[in-house]
C-alpha cells in the first residue's frame, strides 16, 4: 500500500507486472496456514469437531460452506491470527468480522487473546450472551 501511494496512472502496468499476484484459492490458503502448525489435518479436523471426511473437504476447498461459524472454527483451532481470520472470511466470500457486533466482539477478543479451544471460545460467548459457534450437522455433513 505504501509504494502503490506514489505509482502514477502511467506507471500502473509496469507496477502491476511487479506486484500483482493471484488471490490464493481457499484451499491454498489453508494449506500455507497448516503448513506453519504442528497440528496434522485430522488433528485439526478432529479439534474443530468436523467429520473427517467432510472436514478434509473444507480445508483441500473440495468442498465450501456457507456457515461463516465453521470457518471460524478452524480459524480458532488453527490460532489464526485476527488479520488471518478476516482474510479466511473474505476468500470463502463471507462477511468479516465486525467489531460493532456483540457476538463478533467477543469473537475477536478470543482470537486476540491466543484461544484455541473450541469449547474456550463457546465458553466465552455465553458468558456475555452470545450464541455458541455451529456445530457441524455430523451425519449430515459426511
Amino acid at each position: 500500500m505504501e509504494e502503490l501511494k506514489d505509482v502514477k496512472e502511467a506507471e500502473l502496468e509496469a507496477f502491476s507486472r511487479t506486484h500483482a499476484r493471484p488471490l490464493p484459492s481457499l484451499g491454498e490458503y489453508w494449506g500455507e496456514i497448516i503448513a506453519a502448525q504442528p497440528l496434522s489435518r485430522r488433528e485439526i479436523i478432529r479439534r474443530a469437531d468436523f467429520p473427517e471426511k467432510y472436514g478434509y473437504k473444507l480445508l483441500s476447498g473440495e468442498n465450501r460452506t456457507s456457515e461463516r461459524d465453521y470457518v471460524l472454527r478452524f480459524c480458532i483451532v488453527l490460532g489464526m491470527t485476527l488479520k488471518q481470520t478476516q482474510r479466511a472470511l473474505e476468500l470463502n466470500e463471507m462477511r468479516p468480522l465486525y467489531p460493532r457486533d456483540r457476538r463478533d466482539m467477543a469473537l475477536i477478543v478470543a482470537i486476540n487473546s491466543g484461544m484455541t479451544g473450541v469449547d474456550e471460545v463457546n465458553a466465552l460467548l455465553t458468558r456475555h450472551g452470545c450464541p455458541e459457534l455451529k456445530r457441524s450437522g455430523r451425519e449430515g455433513d459426511a
